[in-house]
């Protein structure tokens, strides 16, 4: 893996989205950020995940299972300063270690 990004090599089966909106590896992914932020994790073979998440590599503890999908799960982030470049590392247990980049903008 390089400094910016993973490739989408192992991460496969699963499907990282901030707010909805899907995150893709290995590009910086632009994106509206709120005061408060849902990050989900969705396996898509229907398994339970378990997984930690970390942005600018302060690991994000408010975390859950969304009511309507009990098998990933979801954390909300809270950052001081939405705009600008912000580096996600999201821990799949079992399953390796994956580095988004996102440019949030208001």
């Amino acid at each position: 893996m390089d400094s910016r990004a993973s490739t989408s090599e192992g991460l496969e089966g699963y499907r990282l989205s901030i707010n909805g909106r899907r995150l893709t590896p290995g590009r910086v992914n632009e994106l509206e950020l709120g005061e408060e932020n849902r990050i989900t994790l969705l396996p898509l073979k229907g398994e339970s995940v378990r997984a930690s998440l970390y942005i600018d590599g302060v690991e994000v503890i408010d975390r859950g299972r969304p009511y309507e999908n009990p098998e990933a799960v979801e954390w909300r982030w809270r950052p001081d300063d939405p705009t600008g470049i912000h580096r996600l590392t999201l821990k799949i247990e079992g399953g390796g270690e994956y580095l988004f980049e996102i440019y949030g903008r208001r």
